[in-house]
């Protein structure tokens, strides 16, 4: 591996002359992990890498379905159950979104509360 590690803009030409492969996005991360010492860094070679690998495999943030904390409340006044799988697939998906975790009162944090009140319920 080189003593360097790819500038951002050197990552985004790659991505646009071909895909990158989730081994290379892995690799960047490890290799920054490394120099470091610690995990990669918001928005250095590895999260850039990673966040277009996740848009070419056509998971863009924009185009992320996540529902409406609404529908999860009426949804669960209806009784239609939110299983812990689905509650997690929200949450996850909130945080590949955002690129942080579920946010108080978003749509994963939601989905939680949803089915564990209805857990209590049971």
């Amino acid at each position: 591996m080189e003593s360097r590690l790819p500038t951002k803009e050197e990552i985004v030409a790659k991505a646009k002359e071909r895909p990158i492969t989730q081994a290379e996005a892995s690799d960047l991360t490890s290799a920054e992990s490394n120099m470091t010492g610690r995990g990669p860094a918001k928005g250095g070679p590895a999260a850039t890498a990673q966040s277009l690998r996740d848009s070419q495999r056509g998971l863009a943030p924009t185009e992320a379905k996540l529902p409406d904390t609404r529908q999860l409340e009426a949804d669960f006044a209806e009784g239609r159950p939110v299983t812990q799988t689905e509650a997690s697939a929200i949450a996850s998906t909130e945080s590949s979104t955002t690129g942080r975790g579920p946010s108080r009162g978003g749509p994963g944090a939601t989905a939680q509360s949803v089915h564990d009140r209805q857990q209590q319920r049971s």
